[in-house]
């Protein structure tokens, strides 16, 4: 076959052309933030005294633990946010940068599934980051009670996508200076192409904070696998992120052609579970 492909399912396949490697996210030290789950209204109202907005993007906590696009939904709340600030300040707008703000406060309910939390904490920084994240603070290093038996494995998750990303490799930097790009679309050739997520997973954290207007559309629908492309410092960079779970997926990118062969694009595929 001509062209980039692979598969996504319990975890990354791999990629015809051996285009494989690692990602990460910022991590962001010694930032204090009111981690709450809030909409775009909300975030308007505390953000415009703010130059970093942080949304919690608590997927387990929230009940959302079987559908992480909400990681999605979660950072175009603060990008949206971002934007109406700026238009609303005009030419004098101040420079603001959104957060992810993945969780580290409680244990899975099923011990059974402790194994997935790697899994988990890659897939939700990643698809932030993904999504116009420009770092990361989690919620919260102390190794609290709600989170005794599996605090060490969110702990090394964490650990090991923070070298990843200020290692030798640099994809901090991709994330912060990349040009978006897009010379490898990408086609879902088996499995689901979108996901639908209805909103309101757990009434104490989300219900109270969203609005008349959007419990009016809780079902909103985002696809299968994120895609995101950048150009930096020579090289092209090509993430794609598969948030539907335990369900395969598996893509192509005809217009990697013969003649990339040996230096292909960078390209990493990360999973939910």
């Amino acid at each position: 076959m001509t062209g980039l492909a692979g598969r996504m399912g319990g975890g990354f396949a791999g990629a015809e052309r051996n285009v494989e490697g690692v990602v990460s996210d910022i991590f962001v030290p010694g930032i204090a933030l009111s981690a709450i789950v809030i909409p775009v209204r909300a975030l308007r109202k505390t953000g415009r005294y703010q130059d970093i907005i942080g949304k919690g993007f608590y997927v387990n906590l929230a009940g959302y633990r079987d559908h992480r696009i909400w990681v999605r939904w979660s950072m175009e709340q603060q990008t949206k946010a971002i934007a109406a600030l700026a238009r609303e300040e005009g030419r004098n707008a101040r420079q603001r940068i959104p957060l992810v703000l993945p969780e580290l406060c409680k244990d899975s309910e099923d011990s059974a599934m402790d194994h997935l939390i790697p899994r988990w904490a890659r897939h939700d920084i990643y698809l932030g980051l993904m999504c116009g994240g420009k770092g990361v603070a989690i919620w919260s290093l102390f190794q609290r009670n709600e989170v005794k038996r599996t605090w060490p494995i969110w702990y090394s998750a964490y650990s090991r996508t923070a070298i990843e990303l200020t290692g030798p490799m640099g994809l901090g930097q991709v994330f912060l200076f990349g040009r978006r790009s897009n010379k490898f679309p990408i086609d879902i050739t088996f499995g689901p192409k979108e996901l639908e997520l209805t909103k309101g997973g757990n009434k104490i954290l989300e219900a109270v904070t969203t609005n008349d207007s959007e419990k009016l559309q809780k079902r909103i629908t985002y696809p299968s696998v994120c895609v995101s492309e950048y150009e930096h410092d020579g090289a092209t960079y090509l993430f794609l992120c598969n948030s539907s779970g335990t369900k395969r997926v598996d893509f192509q990118s005809t217009a990697l052609t013969d003649e990339w062969q040996g230096r292909c694009p960078f390209f990493i595929g990360i999973s939910a579970a």
